[in-house]
């Protein structure tokens, strides 16, 4: 279901702020890009997110997923991901990550579509790591 809401207060309010402390999975809240095959941009990332991925959110904000790019992501996978963000669609994938240390990591990719009032398609991305 997509949901249309204001994002500044999304980000900024006290709701997002209990997920995002309270979540014992990693997540991303990040902006689709403006054409199918772009990069969405991160723009606020969780506590656990850091401590799998070894990234401050600091060192992840305005960049795209494709810094988690390692040299086992699936091109395949990566692109479905893009797509379905762009055409504001729900998506789960199976996905290889690689941490700041070089760690590859699997992780399952949910995406939620959120739509703000502006009509901008923005996605809240959580990674369940999968334990070996």
């Amino acid at each position: 279901m997509v949901n249309e809401i204001d994002l500044a207060a999304l980000i900024e309010g006290p709701v997002f702020d209990a997920v995002y402390s309270h979540s014992v999975n990693p997540v991303l809240l990040m902006e689709a890009g403006p054409a199918e095959d772009d990069f969405s941009m991160i723009v606020r990332v969780s506590a656990p997110f850091s401590e799998l991925t070894g990234y401050t959110q600091d060192e992840v904000i305005g960049k795209t997923p494709q810094l988690l790019h390692g040299r086992v992501t699936s091109t395949e996978t990566s692109v479905r991901l893009r797509r379905a963000a762009h055409r504001q669609e729900s998506i789960s994938e199976e996905l290889q990550i690689c941490a700041k240390d070089g760690r590859e990591i699997w992780v399952q990719v949910v995406f939620t579509p959120i739509i703000d009032t502006s009509k901008k398609a923005v996605f809240v991305d959580l990674q369940r790591h999968q334990p070996f």
